[in-house]
């Protein structure tokens, strides 16, 4: 019996996981899974090279470590060296592959139609719009994630 209870206790030592890696699994986990990727593929896929790379959504310039896979991001993860974010992510951060590779990812300008309706159209044509035009010259168009 004391021999069955050491191995037990031994087992139990082996498994042992801080509550904050229980919470940082979970948080990669979700992330991953709401990003639409398949988990297996990237838990157990050893070829996934790492870059450093920018986070670009808000002004905070967090970095990340992006996974590529033959030339495309698949995973993501806090760059432990940043001395910005320490290796930590929001969920926006997480989502990038998700939102590089999104089917309802804007790729073209687009301007709306008097119907209500969106008509992709080109970039001189989208500056050269009526509601563009006044305001182009003074302007530089750009996209900040801050909410």
């Amino acid at each position: 019996m004391s021999n069955e209870n050491n191995k037990q206790k031994k087992k139990r030592e082996e498994m042992k996981l801080s509550r904050r890696d229980f919470i940082k699994a979970s948080a990669a986990a979700a992330a991953v899974s709401m990003a639409g990727l398949p988990v297996k593929d990237i838990i157990a896929d050893s070829v996934i090279q790492y870059t450093s790379a920018q986070c670009r959504f808000c002004g905070a310039g967090c970095t990340v470590m992006a996974g590529i896979k033959n030339g495309k991001m698949v995973a993501v993860k806090g760059d432990p060296d940043s001395r910005i974010n320490f290796g930590r992510l929001c969920m926006k951060g997480y989502s990038l592959p998700h939102i590089m590779y999104g089917e309802d990812r804007l790729t073209k300008p687009m301007v709306r139609q008097a119907d209500g309706t969106y008509k992709t159209v080109s970039w001189d044509a989208a500056k050269s719009s009526s509601s563009s035009a006044q305001i182009w010259p003074r302007t530089i168009p750009c996209f900040s994630g801050v909410s």
